[in-house]
């Protein structure tokens, strides 16, 4: 039983943190970078997460926070059981440094 509520929640836990972030390019050469997660995931996890993204889009030249990150929580509703499921976001938004000469 124990097994049982052990995978239950690592299953849960690993649902908020494999999902890959969301990228929006825009014409002034900046980049939005978004993450989501469930209860389980925390705030340093998912900035964690994006930075890490951030660094692969500039290709290790480094980037400049223009928001370092808003976010928030929200509510769905779960059509099965009847109850609302809570998420929360996470956003941020780079500008890629150039590169050197």
């Amino acid at each position: 039983m124990k097994l049982i509520v052990a995978l239950l929640v690592l299953l849960s836990y690993g649902c908020a943190s494999w999902i890959p972030p969301a990228i929006q390019r825009h014409d002034n050469g900046s980049i939005t970078l978004s993450t989501s997660g469930n209860s389980f995931a925390s705030k340093e996890n998912m900035k964690a997460k994006l930075d890490k993204k951030a660094e692969k889009l500039c290709e290790g030249r480094g980037y400049t926070y223009i928001d370092r990150g808003t976010g928030g929580w929200g509510r769905e509703p779960n059509y099965v059981t009847g109850s609302y499921n809570s998420y929360q976001t996470l956003k941020i938004t780079i500008v890629c440094k150039p590169s050197s000469p």
